[in-house]
Formats: C-alpha cells, structure tokens, sequence
C-alpha cells in the first residue's frame, strides 16, 4: 500500500485569491465615475426628494443617477469627471438638515465597508490674539479640529480681519471641538473659539451630528439635566465672505475689481452656490451680484427708521435679503410665495427648510405660504387633511421658526364669498427664529382687510406704533356694497323720524361704524 504524503495537507483556511486587474478598464473608468454616500440622521430620508434636490444643487452639466444600493447608503453615479470634482470640492452637503457624507468608491473594497465618517468643513477661528493670525497657526489649529485640509488665503486681503478661515476633515464620530487656548512664543496668548459654516442638524448635549437633544443618548443616559450645555448657537458661523463681512461673494470691496471677485471663489465653494451648498430648495436661486442689489428701505418702528437691505439671493418663489440697522443689528427677512399646487408640499417644506439652513442671524420669514398648520386655520365644508398639517408643522420645527399670531380677522384668503360654499383659510403668515423675536419682543401683525382680492395684505410691525387719536370725516366703504346685510344696516340707520340730510347721514355712518358685526363674519376695514 502507497504512503499518503501529508506534507500537501492544509488544515488553515483557503489562502485568498489575488487578481491582477488593469486600471484601464471601462469599468474602472466607469467606478471613477461614482460617488457612495450616506446621510447622519435620526429618521428617514425621502429618496425621491433628496435625489430631486441635489441634483438641483449640484446642477451637474453632464446629468447624473442616484440609487440607494442598501438601506441609507447612495450611489451617486455621474458622466464627466469635472462634475465629481466639483461635488467633492465643494461641499457639505446637507438634505432636510442632515450632513451628507460623501466619498469615492474605493476599489476593492466592499460598499458596505467603505469608511464614511469624515466631512470636510469650513471652519472660522475666532478671537486670534494680535500678531498670531498666520497660516501656520491656522493650519496646527485645523489639526486640533480634525485634519487640515486648506488655507482660505483670500481672507488674507483685508487689513483687519476678524477670524481666519480654514478648510478641516472632521469625523462625526467626535464631538466638535469649541475653542483652544493659544499662546505667542511662550508667552501671553488667548482663547480662539471655533464657528463652523453650514452646519447641519446638531446636538448641543453631545456636540454630535444627526439629531437633536430630544434624541440625544448622553441626555437619557443623565441622571438629572441641569440645563447646562457646552454647545451653543455660538459653533454656527454666520455665512460671511472672506473680509469678514456679511454677503455676497460678489460684493464689490474699494479698491477691488470684478476680477479680484471672481478669483476669490477659488476658496473651495462652488460659485454659483455661495449662498451655502447646503440648500435643498428645489429651484436653484439667482445670486445677487454686487452693490446694485443694495438697496435702503424704511422700516416702522415707533418712528421711521432708515435701514439698508442687501438682496442675498432670490427665486420665483423667494427673495432673501439682510437689513442692517445700526439700532437693532443685522437680521435675515424672507418674502416668501409655496407653490399652490398638493402635489408639491414636499417640494415647498424641503424649500422652507433650505431657507433656514442659509444663515444663522436672526430670521423672519413672511408670505403667502399655501400651507395650513392646523384645522383652526381653515373655516369651510370639508376639512384640510391632516397629513398636509402636519407636514408643514414639522417643516416649521425643523427651521425653529415660531408663527407670529395674527391681529384682526383669523382668515386671510376667502374663496365664493357671498355664497353658502364660501371658505376661508389663513394661507398669509409672517414666522421668526427665537433669536428674531428675542430682538423685536412686541411684534405686531395684523390683518388688513381688502376689497377686491381674495387674499388679505397682512402688516407686520417689528415694534408698536404710537399713533395720536385723530378724528376722520365719514367715508362710505365700496367694499361694503358686496355685504349681504348692508341695506339693513342702512335703513336702520337712516330711519323713518323726520330729520335733516346731514343728521341722517351722521346715523346711519355711526351704525356702519359701530355694527360691523351684522354685515358678515368679517370685521370691516376701519372708517378714515
């Protein structure tokens, strides 16, 4: 019998098979091509939106696909290498909020494996002592953050600069880092803190991302909340132009040319996205584009206030602009207009809520917003579905807007009047940020009736006017020959007793005036 030879035996796992594979390849070529990504959130993500809407951000001029290879992970697949770049240069990204992690295919790895936790952010270092506002400073204090990236040098033009800028990879595994304590050559220094620009949904109990407190492990895990926080509004950086002002790229300095502008976007943003490449809105805005949009408008408060307001960006259905007043500081006002139509209330929450990610001063945002918070803004036949309530309540949320309460009648828009089918509905509405109404306390809007439109004008006031009482000469409304009951008002008024023209007409006006009530559910315009 032959000897068996164990020599041969393995008994350890199959050894790996190795090819050699060609970087040459179409499908290489097509690999290169792609982009995987995921989203750091805390609920789902709507694909069909999110996909709608990053392509309007990213406007690639070769077109691009999006397909969601397993549960939370994309592939974004695109035709020209130029495109590619100018995504991964220019990000975050975020949708409805959340930062979008985004990264090359790597080959040879298995999708599931690829490493998403890093998001490279623009960071402002603030309160730099004097003498210390250096690139090598900026770059050791990147590597504090996370991983230094780049060196905004653009914001090295001006001659007195109020932070450095500088380009950082930061894991979202970590909390963000909030100041470091530097010092000069051994000797006295300072504090700088640290703002990041476009941040996405962030917790201020564990300085995470993907989720608010009310999310927050660290939270349940405390055994009693203080209150207390080391996160704050404050690690927002408000969307500033190197120069460290408020703006527009294309804001024309002195002493600087068109060209000098349009070099300066050389940053890592992509231009036509300076107003944050984190907006979702589904049509893309138009720029403004120099001090041509700079225009000054007079705001009520008390008195009349002389105020400048700086279009930042606009569409057909916004226009975003900052009001600089030397009393009350800068803040953000929005006219805004949602689309009309059921079938896109996605696409105007997801609008609303890339409105609120574009900056983080003070914010008010008024308009005709199509949308109902609730059953109690609406008066008719058959009720609003509730889902379109509540849709647009947690697009409000989102954007930590607060809506203002309304003066006068309840109802801005009115459809069949005078008919037994007549509805009426609160479509009108001005909304702030906490920080807005902190900044105007005793705001005021109000309702003003209209005649001959279906939508009310509505007035909001950022402080109360003091007006003298003055007496006005009756004048008859034409807007009440519309008013079903008004022959009685005026027969009443007139009456039968036999008395002079002039006293008649006095009655029958303090009737009109005093009797608002009986003419129809809605309050009559003052008589002046």
């Amino acid at each position: 019998m032959a000897e068996i030879n164990f020599e041969s035996l393995n008994l350890d796992e199959e050894e790996e098979l190795n090819f050699e594979v060609g970087e040459d390849t179409d499908e290489q070529h097509d690999l290169n091509l792609c982009l995987v990504g995921r989203f750091v959130h805390d609920r789902p993500i709507g694909f069909n939106s999110m996909k709608a809407c990053l392509a309007d951000v990213w406007r690639p001029v070769k077109g691009m696909t999006v397909k969601e290879a397993t549960q939370g992970l994309y592939l974004f697949k695109f035709f020209h290498p130029l495109d590619v770049e100018e995504v991964l240069k220019a990000g975050p990204w975020t949708f409805d909020n959340f930062t979008l992690i985004i990264d090359r295919l790597k080959i040879g790895v298995a999708l599931q494996d690829i490493p998403l936790f890093h998001v490279n952010f623009w960071v402002q270092i603030h309160d730099v002592p004097i003498g210390m506002m250096l690139e090598k400073v900026g770059k050791g204090l990147a590597n504090y953050i996370g991983k230094f990236v780049e060196y905004d040098k653009n914001n090295n033009t001006s001659f007195w600069r109020n932070y450095m800028r500088v380009k950082v990879r930061v894991d979202v595994r970590s909390p963000l880092k909030i100041e470091k304590k530097i010092k000069l050559n051994g000797g006295k220094g300072g504090v700088v803190k640290f703002k990041y620009e476009k941040l996405g949904l962030f917790c201020f109990v564990c300085g995470r991302f993907g989720h608010a407190e009310n999310k927050c492990e660290v939270k349940y895990a405390m055994e009693r909340d203080d209150g207390r926080r080391s996160w704050s509004n404050e690690i927002k950086a408000e969307l500033r132009r190197p120069g460290g002002r408020v703006g527009s790229q294309w804001l024309h300095e002195e002493g600087r040319n068109r060209d000098d502008v349009d070099a300066s976007n050389t940053s890592g943003e992509r231009g036509s996205q300076q107003t944050g490449p984190t907006q979702t809105n589904v049509s893309s805005p138009r720029e403004s584009r120099g001090p041509e949009n700079e225009v000054e408008v007079w705001l009520c408060s008390g008195r009349i206030v002389r105020s400048k307001c700086r279009v930042l960006n606009y569409t057909r259905n916004f226009i975003n602009m900052v009001v600089e007043d030397e009393q009350w500081g800068e803040w953000r006002l929005t006219c805004y207009y949602g689309y009309p139509e059921w079938s896109r209330r996605r696409a105007a929450w997801d609008l609303l809520r890339a409105l609120g990610n574009m900056s983080s001063i003070p914010w008010c945002i008024i308009g005709d917003f199509n949308d109902l918070l609730s059953q109690a803004d609406k008066k008719g036949i058959h009720p609003h579905p509730n889902g379109l309530c509540m849709g647009f309540r947690q697009a409000v949320s989102d954007c930590d807007l607060t809506d203002i309460p309304i003066e006068g009648h309840q109802f801005t828009w009115i459809k069949s009047r005078g008919t037994p089918h007549v509805i009426e509905e609160r479509l009108d509405r001005a909304m702030a940020s906490t920080s807005w109404l902190q900044l105007f306390p005793q705001v005021r809007l109000t309702n003003l009736l209209a005649s001959h439109s279906d939508h009310s004008p509505i007035l909001l006031q950022c402080k109360p006017i003091i007006r003298t009482q003055i007496n006005h000469s009756f004048r008859f409304e034409n807007s009440w020959l519309k008013e079903s009951d008004l022959e009685d008002v005026v027969v009443e008024g007139w009456g039968r007793e036999n008395l002079e023209v002039v006293d008649r007409v006095t009655r029958c006006g303090n009737k009109l005036q005093s009797a608002p009530y009986t003419l129809s559910s809605q309050p009559l315009i003052s008589i002046t």
